[in-house]
């Protein structure tokens, strides 16, 4: 059986991260498709520590960071307009964040 290579990032919290330990099973199964974003946290611990946690994923590098830029990114943005509190403060941080490391590695995967 031949598998199938996807590239993905994965950031919680502050910073990417390469998926490790029992939530990476979690977060594998939602990238069951050939390419997509999920948002899956935003906001702020109770620690006042940013939350944000997504995914992107996608069969080239090129294509994850397309994806970022228009699933990821501009959706962090539009929503950081409506959110207020610990939401927006989350969000804010996040896309700090985001710019402080404009060039991720990518994570690689064997479906």
């Amino acid at each position: 059986m031949v598998k199938k290579k996807i590239y993905y990032l994965y950031f919680k919290g502050n910073d990417y991260q390469l998926l490790s330990g029992n939530h990476s099973e979690e977060i594998k199964n939602i990238m069951n498709g050939s390419s997509g974003t999920q948002i899956l946290t935003i906001g702020l611990t109770k620690e006042n520590e940013n939350a944000t946690e997504f995914v992107v994923w996608g069969s080239s590098k090129e294509e994850v960071k397309e994806l970022l830029e228009t699933g990821i990114k501009n959706v962090l943005d539009n929503l950081i307009n409506y959110m207020e509190g610990d939401l927006k403060k989350g969000l804010e941080l996040t896309c700090l964040e985001m710019l402080k490391n404009s060039s991720p590695n990518l994570g690689e995967l064997f479906f």
